[in-house]
């Protein structure tokens, strides 16, 4: 008799174990960064990559109003980069640098003060309507290693890429 009492007592100091281990590992799987799918170019594997910052990641414009951009001879690729220290982002339009501030809270986002060089260059079409969809930007969203920033009525204006160097 005492044998069967002992086999419950290390069977339920088992099970409570194994319970306590079950809770604690759900906990941290729910502490992970949320991921997202993300498929490669060829529409082929679709792989799954957790969400980039959007502050202090080197943003390459993909597209603007639903075109594809595409970089001309002699231009720099268009970029931005949101600096979380000082809130201050940097990047270029194309053919210009540009620099200014941004205002961020949680996902509303505002570039102010922005300013450019004045070269001038053979498209300076997407350079400006880069320059107009920030100006207009209102909120955002990054997903995976894409960025999309959107106008106050919920427009998506352009979208951007995660680079490392």
């Amino acid at each position: 008799m005492h044998a069967l009492m002992y086999l419950g007592e290390i069977l339920m100091m088992n099970f409570r174990r194994v319970a306590v281990f079950a809770f604690l590992l759900s906990m941290l799987a729910g502490c992970a960064g949320t991921p997202s799918q993300q498929s490669d170019n060829d529409g082929g594997e679709v792989t799954t990559k957790p969400d980039v910052t959007l502050t202090n990641t080197y943003w390459k414009l993909m597209s603007l109003a639903g075109e594809q951009v595409t970089v001309g001879e002699g231009q720099r690729e268009p970029s931005i980069l949101l600096r979380r220290d000082n809130q201050w982002v940097s990047g270029y339009s194309g053919c210009n640098v540009l620099k200014g501030n941004y205002q961020q809270d949680e996902q509303q986002l505002s570039f102010e003060q922005m300013a450019t060089t004045m070269m001038a260059c053979p498209d300076m079409e997407t350079e400006r309507t880069f320059l107009d969809a920030l100006n207009a930007t209102a909120s955002w969203k990054v997903q995976g290693e894409r960025l999309e920033l959107f106008d106050a009525s919920g427009r998506r204006l352009a979208t951007f890429g995660a680079r490392y160097f």
